[in-house]
């Protein structure tokens, strides 16, 4: 082997020594900018992770939202359903309250009608017994009259009686008494049959 001068040597040195550092040098900074580039892509891969943890709980919040607003729907729907089979159920409840009603006013009008034929008859009758009360007090007042009429006649006549027996035994003063007592009644009766 041939050696090489001294200068060529410390030059290769120079020159290896060079680039070992040129090469370590661009290794650091390879070295570094990958590591840059991994912190970034560890940074960006856990805002990711953190982006898709959100969104995941965004996605299973709106199913639940979904859920529930499913649920409610559902209860809607057999709500609503319960008011339409209440809301006909009321509706036939008042058909037959409004029947009911017509068939009460009807009799209501053939009671009125009834009650207005019976006032009628009534009048009728109230004035009719008016006038039978009419003619039963004039009825009372000629029998009153001719009641004392009567009574006039008898209460004459027993004296004419009385008065003639008193003749027939020859009793002239007693006769003359009877008459004289009956004198008023005999007036009466006179003035009555005349």
């Amino acid at each position: 082997m041939v050696s090489l001068p001294q200068a060529v040597v410390t030059e290769r040195r120079l020159r290896t020594l060079l680039r070992v550092r040129v090469t370590s040098r661009a290794r650091a900074v390879v070295a570094a900018t990958s590591a840059c580039a991994l912190v970034g892509g560890v940074l960006v891969h856990l805002d990711a992770r953190a982006d898709l943890r959100t969104e995941r709980a965004a996605l299973t919040q709106g199913r639940l939202e979904q859920a529930v607003a499913a649920d409610d729907a559902a209860r809607s729907t057999a709500a609503v359903a319960t008011g339409e089979r209440e809301a006909a159920a009321a509706r036939e409840a008042l058909a037959g309250a409004v029947e009911r009603v017509d068939g009460v006013r009807a009799s209501l009008r053939t009671r009125t009608t009834e009650r207005d034929d019976l006032r009628a008859q009534l009048r009728a009758a109230s004035q009719e017994l008016e006038g039978v009360r009419g003619s039963l007090l004039a009825g009372f007042a000629e029998l009153g009259l001719q009641g004392e009429q009567i009574r006039a006649l008898d209460a004459c006549l027993n004296g004419v009686s009385r008065a003639l027996l008193q003749l027939a035994f020859e009793d002239d003063a007693g006769a003359a008494a009877s008459l004289r007592e009956v004198a008023g009644p005999c007036s009466a009766a006179s003035v009555a049959l005349r």
